[in-house]
């Protein structure tokens, strides 16, 4: 398996990471609580089990405040996941648009052409850019430490930014759809 070699630097001897179980007296779920980086598992075909943006933001946020950082092929992973993940949800996403475009296009003719939608105003990143280059210094490993430092920030800013742009299309359905029910003919 191509993953093993990440896979087995990432495990520890229980198989959990630096992750320790939490017992709740309340329902009696059990919770996990990260103390440390997570612990990702591979299926057979290499996909990630339970990915999300959200765990992937915090694992990150936590390696960079503990200096464990990805490395470059576990970036490239990671990567590929989270386009995988945003790929997926703009096939659907994208096809439901065009749908409800049409319908209101056909039901709200006038409306069509003056929808009043205004995109939320995107913010800047939460982390900024430090590039490299910038430095002083020509130590070539400091360079190449602080490159794989930015690469991990630059996970957490593509995973915002795929986040933003999917809560953006959901909006704009919901716009879509408030407008569609005020059509009489959809009573």
């Amino acid at each position: 398996m191509r993953f093993s070699s990440f896979t087995r630097r990432l495990k520890t001897p229980s198989g959990r990471g630096n992750m320790s179980d939490v017992r709740s007296r309340k329902g009696g779920k059990k919770t996990v609580k990260a103390v440390g980086p997570r612990q990702w598992a591979f299926d057979g075909e290499g996909n990630i089990l339970g990915f999300s943006f959200k765990a992937l933001r915090a694992d990150v946020l936590v390696r960079l405040k503990t200096d464990n950082l990805y490395t470059l092929e576990e970036c490239k992973v990671m990567i590929k996941e989270m386009l995988k993940y945003s790929t997926a949800w703009c096939e659907v996403e994208l096809a439901q648009l065009m749908y409800l475009s049409n319908l209101h296009r056909k039901l709200i003719p006038d409306a069509s052409l003056h929808l009043n939608y205004q995109w939320p105003i995107t913010t800047a990143p939460v982390l900024p850019f430090d590039f490299a280059h910038d430095l002083p210094t020509t130590n070539p490993r400091f360079r190449i430490g602080k490159l794989v430092e930015e690469l991990n920030k630059s996970l957490i800013r593509l995973a915002d930014q795929l986040l933003m742009q999917r809560k953006e299309r959901l909006l704009f359905a919901a716009r879509l759809l408030e407008d569609l029910e005020a059509v009489e003919e959809l009573r």
